[in-house]
Formats: structure tokens, sequence, C-alpha cells
């Protein structure tokens, strides 16, 4: 039972939060190749029928009244909730809390945005998503904690997504993946505003 962290392991917090800021707020064009690669693995592994991928410059063009509910539907299909479920035996409650705290406020915190609603929710999602990764990656590569394959193969399928696009949502069969905005505005080390791609 993992209790608290070591003087080293406290030391990676800032230089990780600093990494996740970056790529979520990455300008550099999507790799299409690996994220459509990603998102079909995912649907594949959750047992939703895709009929194809469909690529758009910003959250806006994939928008409609459904995509924001199929989101989460199939790909992260309790996937949080099974990675937290595996943790039991493994960290102390105290030191969960504490770690996913501090991850997630910084985050948070530096990627929050204040956006027309008709984005938000998108935008909430995909940094949501950012979070939880972020948290359940530095367990894995900074505390040795070993997640069971199916889901450690889902967390590094999610981790390739974020790693290649700006976010992903399914729609009537169809996964929608966003480009990476052409330029962001940070100010103070925090995320201001967001240009999309035309």
């Amino acid at each position: 039972m993992i209790e608290k962290l070591a003087p080293e392991q406290e030391a990676l917090i800032p230089g990780f939060c600093e990494k996740v800021f970056r790529l979520a707020t990455s300008t550099e064009p999507a790799d299409r190749p690996k994220a459509g690669a990603a998102a079909l693995r995912l649907a594949e592994i959750a047992g939703v029928k895709i009929k194809g991928i469909l690529w758009v410059n910003n959250p806006q063009e994939g928008k409609n009244d459904e995509s924001w509910n199929g989101l989460r539907v199939g790909l992260l299909n309790g996937l949080w909730d099974s990675l937290q479920d595996s943790l039991q035996a493994v960290l102390q409650d105290s030191l969960q809390d504490s770690l996913r705290d501090r991850l997630w406020d910084d985050l948070r915190d530096r990627l929050q945005v204040s956006l027309q609603s008709s984005l938000r929710r998108c935008l909430q999602d995909s940094l949501w998503d950012s979070g939880w990764n972020a948290y359940y990656a530095f367990l894995r590569d900074h505390l040795g904690i070993v997640y069971p394959s199916e889901l450690d193969e889902r967390l590094r399928l999610h981790e390739q997504l974020l790693e290649s696009c700006f976010a992903i949502w399914i729609v009537q069969g169809m996964i929608f993946l966003c480009e990476r905005p052409e330029a962001v505005e940070i100010q103070d080390g925090k995320l201001k505003g967001l240009t999309w791609r035309k």
C-alpha cells in the first residue's frame, strides 16, 4: 500500500502538469492516422459499430444536439471507474484524493477558458478527459501502478487521441475527430482563448 509520495515523485508533479498543459494547448496539426487508428480501436473494444471517420476544423462544425451525448458513449464506458477500482488495494485513499486534486486543480485552473456556450460543453469534456488521463498516467508512469491489460490498452489509446487531436465524439455511428486549434492565447500560464483552423 502506497501511503505517500517520495520527494523525487513529488518533484515530478509540476513538470508533468506542464507537459499535459502543452499537449492540451498544442497548435500542431493533428496526427490524423494516429488519431483515427486509436479511435477505431476504442470503438472496436467498446463494440460500437462505426460507419466512418469525419474530421472537422473546430467543434462547432461537427456539433448537433446529439453530439455531446455521444462523446463518452462506448469509448469511455466505465473506463475511469474501472481504473479507479483497480487502485483500491494499491494506494491509500488520502494519497489518491490529494494527488488527483493536485493534478486536476492545476490543469483545470490553467485550461479553463470562458468561451461561447455552443463550444463550452465539448471543450469541458475534452479538458476533463485530459485531466483524468493525466492522473492515471502519472500513477502508471511515476508510481509504477500496473493496470489490467484491457484497461491499460484503453488508457493508452485515450493518450494517443490526446496526443494527436483536440477532441472526439460519436454521432449516429460516425466518429468526429477535431483538428487542433490554429492558435492559442496564453496569459500568465493560463489558456485565454482559441483560434480555430478554417
